[in-house]
């Protein structure tokens, strides 16, 4: 399976192309190293845990996960409003900071678990994206640098943007002999 460009930065020299990344299924869930303990279950579509999950224990604070299944999965931490693909799949939970939590509120935590909802979506979907950046010699292009496994189609075009702006700020010009 190819590879398919999305989008494109070039000029005369340098071209930096985002690109899908179709072996995304290697990449750990952004749970992974989130210092967020999980624990998610939906039946035969996915099951995650981390180690360290202890259900009620009262060091931590639990928020519920809710998951929609139906042709894929979506992640919230408020629940759906089908009763028959949806419901609670599971909780995050984190350290009161009573017993050495870095979260010193429940709001600043849920925050952050926004976010991290955000990035679980994108993650199951597998919107996972590369950067190939390519330059001009004799007439063809050569890959000069790559990178694969960027969460999310808006972060890997900001990205991509910012590395072509880099190479055409540090490649040397040619100069015109004629």
């Amino acid at each position: 399976m190819s590879n398919d460009i999305i989008k494109t930065f070039e000029n005369d020299t340098i071209r930096v192309e985002v690109v899908t990344d179709y072996e995304s299924y290697g990449y750990d869930s952004p749970l992974e190293h989130s210092g967020v303990e999980y624990h998610l279950d939906g039946g035969r579509y996915f099951h995650m845990k981390s180690d360290a999950f202890e259900e009620k224990n009262p060091d931590y604070w639990y928020y519920p996960v809710f998951a929609y299944i139906h042709s894929g999965v979506v992640f919230s931490l408020s629940p759906f409003s089908c009763r028959w693909d949806s419901g609670c799949c599971g909780y995050f939970a984190v350290k009161r900071p009573s017993k050495g939590g870095e979260w010193k509120t429940q709001k600043a935590f849920l925050k952050y678990a926004v976010g991290l909802i955000k990035d679980l979506n994108l993650h199951v979907s597998g919107d996972y994206y590369g950067i190939k950046a390519s330059e001009l010699v004799d007439g063809e292009w050569e890959e000069v640098d790559a990178c694969w496994g960027y969460l999310g189609r808006e972060y890997a075009e900001a990205e991509a943007k910012s590395q072509f702006d880099w190479w055409v700020a540090n490649t040397p010009k040619q100069l015109s002999l004629v």
